[in-house]
């Protein structure tokens, strides 16, 4: 039985170590993020700004869409990380977000939201040198063409 501990002991200390250093692969995402249409196919004449901020666990997103006719729409949130469920403005619908980390990724589903816009499935991932915010936006309900939008901070 002495002998049982220790080796549990010496199995446990990889998990424990493989876990620290996930949280501490929290991605900083905090900050005023504006769309490259450039790099953002599909957006022309789309204005889209993000504010973020995930400086504790809990994240705060805004998001402004101004379209080329002039309309401006926006959807926010405020959620902890780890699985929760929140709500979400989504345009003036309300719906629910469930956030988490992946990695170097915070991925975000939004659900209940308008029956064309349903259920949504974001991945944002920073570049490198954190000029860059990548979101990998999967559409799931109705289920169409995933997007990619490239920000640059402000």
């Amino acid at each position: 039985m002495r002998c049982i501990r220790p080796a549990l002991a010496l199995l446990a200390a990889p998990l424990l170590f493989v876990f620290c250093l996930r949280a501490d692969n929290k991605p900083v995402l905090t900050g005023n993020w504006e769309l490259n249409p450039a790099s953002s196919p599909g957006q022309e004449g789309k204005t889209i700004t993000l504010t973020i901020d995930n400086s504790s666990d809990t994240v705060k997103v805004t998001q402004v869409v101004r379209d080329k006719d002039g309309k401006e729409t926006t959807y926010q949130f405020t959620c902890a990380t780890g699985g929760g469920e929140c709500e979400f403005d989504d345009g003036g619908h309300k719906a629910k977000v469930t956030l988490w980390y992946s990695g170097p990724s915070l991925v975000v589903l939004t659900t209940d939201g308008p029956k064309e816009d349903a259920s949504n499935e974001w991945t944002l991932k920073l570049s490198p040198d954190s000029k860059t915010l990548t979101l990998l936006l999967e559409h799931i309900d109705p289920e169409s063409k995933s997007e990619t939008l490239v920000f640059n901070k402000k």
